[in-house]
């Protein structure tokens, strides 16, 4: 007897073992756990719910529409709806259900939704409910918040510190990696070279523009570089129509900084062009910018900039060309959303490119009002506001991409404008040494922009800004200062974009949702 206890208890107990063994507690979905009262020792059974959790990701709307309204809705289209807990903020939802019938009755365990009828001396139209999807929630309904600005600029700058240290680490000159950086390197160059040779106004733009047009294969150099001159000569031309009208009227000149940012921001996310009508997009801000200096220096300016960009480019296309793979391996590029059902689909790229585009608008107010050197470096704040992740319809993480880049962008911007003024303090007199540091440093540039750790914006930041510093005139530079001063106005410019974009990117608010 004792044995057959004994027995049927071991059995038990190996039952429960497997059966612990193949369980598994996973959440159906991501949400918030509500009306938890389990405690130790509590016992789960198959098919007795334990645990209520708020689904994070498909929050409802079931509102009440008289019936002469709901002839022209359809399910699946798009509908703007205003949260009590997000208040002056439209959030974009979808029609997912329309109640086909009502019930008269309010009986229990009823099939159909009982809506009451509204009575005042005559009974009016009834109501039918609709069922729309927020597309867009606020953060706030999302169960869990996400790192605010400080918080997460603070963990990217320590992450992209770290990852930097490894990739300087890892420098390797006579892999795949080091030619390309190589290349890079002579592309900048011969674009420095040229550009003093022809005495442009401003050679360090030239040298930027083989910077960021050498490609690592010499098809991919050609689309880049083609896009690049084809977007700033049409800015350029934008810019230069304009100015005539806008020279006098600040309100209309801010207006039009606005509506080409925005434009061209937009481009960006919902064109396969869309390097070129960023590109378009900052000459014309160039161009206007200018002329808040001097306002006959449009035709100068546009001229200058197309020039010093064109040599630039066929300098990097030319060495691509000559040195780089022709064999393009790279995955095929997604297809571009196109620029249709911008208040639809793509209403998150809509509101992001004007987000830039009052961002821009508002840059010069903010340098005049700090009295920053000059608006000369005006143009690289204003290319660095428009040089924008993709966007999701996800505006926290879209706020963690903004977070991540701008630190990215300003720690580059302080490692590239430090190492400059640390190479100008050796006080170079003849060119070919000057040339060569500069060579070295727009290699580890290159070296840092070609990372697989999600940094290469760092190294983008900090060569160009590099070059910035070490070019600066028609030769080696004979003083600091001009360093200084130039450093000092693209980091300022840098801040005043990340404030800007800290005050107009929507931040979680505090609410409670019922």
């Amino acid at each position: 007897m004792h044995q057959a206890s004994h027995a049927r208890a071991n059995s038990a107990l190996a039952l429960a073992e497997w059966q612990l063994a193949r369980t598994k507690l996973v959440a159906p979905t991501s949400g918030t756990v509500t009306s938890l009262s389990l405690r130790v020792g509590d016992t789960a059974q198959a098919d007795v719910p334990l645990i209520g959790i708020v689904d994070a990701r498909a929050w409802r709307i079931v509102a009440n529409f008289k019936e002469s309204y709901i002839r022209g809705f359809a399910v699946g289209s798009t509908a703007w709806v205003s949260l009590d807990s997000d208040p002056w903020h439209l959030r974009r939802a979808k029609v997912t259900g329309i109640a086909r019938g009502i019930s008269r009755e309010p009986v229990p365990n009823r099939l159909l939704n009982y809506v009451a009828p509204t009575t005042d001396w005559i009974r009016l139209k009834r109501r039918f409910p609709v069922t729309l999807t927020l597309v867009d929630p606020p953060e706030t309904l999302y169960g869990c918040r996400r790192q605010g600005g400080r918080a997460a600029m603070s963990g990217a700058a320590t992450r992209a510190i770290s990852a930097l240290r490894r990739e300087l680490l890892e420098i390797d000159l006579a892999g795949p990696r080091g030619h390309h950086c190589s290349r890079v390197a002579l592309a900048v160059t011969l674009a420095v070279i040229v550009a003093l040779v022809l005495r442009v106004d401003a050679p360090w733009w030239a040298a930027i523009s083989a910077f960021v047009s050498t490609q690592v294969t010499a098809p991919s150099s050609l689309r880049r570089g083609a896009l690049r001159i084809v977007g700033t000569a049409i800015g350029a031309a934008a810019g230069l129509l304009l100015s005539p009208w806008l020279i006098e009227d600040q309100v209309a000149l801010s207006l039009a900084l606005f509506i080409a940012s925005s434009i061209g921001v937009l481009g960006l996310q919902v064109s396969r062009h869309g390097y070129a009508w960023l590109l378009g997009a900052v000459t014309a801000d160039m161009v206007l910018l200018a002329t808040l200096d001097d306002p006959t220096s449009a035709l100068s300016v546009a001229c200058n900039r197309t020039a010093e960009v064109t040599i630039g480019t066929l300098a990097a296309i030319l060495v691509s060309h000559l040195l780089s793979p022709r064999e393009d391996h790279a995955p095929p590029r997604p297809r571009a959303p196109g620029w249709s059902d911008l208040l639809g689909a793509q209403w998150a790229s809509t509101q992001h490119a004007m987000r830039a585009g009052l961002g821009v608008m508002l840059v010069p107010l903010a340098w005049s009002w700090l009295q920053l050197p000059s608006f000369s470096q005006a143009a690289i704040t204003v290319a660095a506001v428009m040089a924008v992740p993709a966007i999701s319809d996800d505006d926290a993480a879209n706020r963690e991409k903004i977070a991540a880049r701008g630190t990215h962008r300003i720690l580059g911007c302080l490692i590239g404008g430090l190492a400059g003024l640390a190479v100008l303090i050796a006080s170079f007199e003849n060119f070919l040494p000057w040339l060569a540091a500069l060579a070295i440093g727009v290699w580890v540039g290159a070296h840092v922009q070609a990372s697989a750790r999600d940094i290469g914006y760092v190294g983008t930041q900090g060569a160009v800004v590099f070059i910035m510093t070490m070019v600066q005139g028609s030769g080696p530079p004979s003083s600091i200062i001009p360093g200084i001063e130039r450093l000092a106005g693209i980091t300022g410019g840098l801040l005043i974009v990340e404030i800007v974009a800290i005050l107009l990117t929507p931040s979680a608010r505090s609410a409670e949702t019922r």
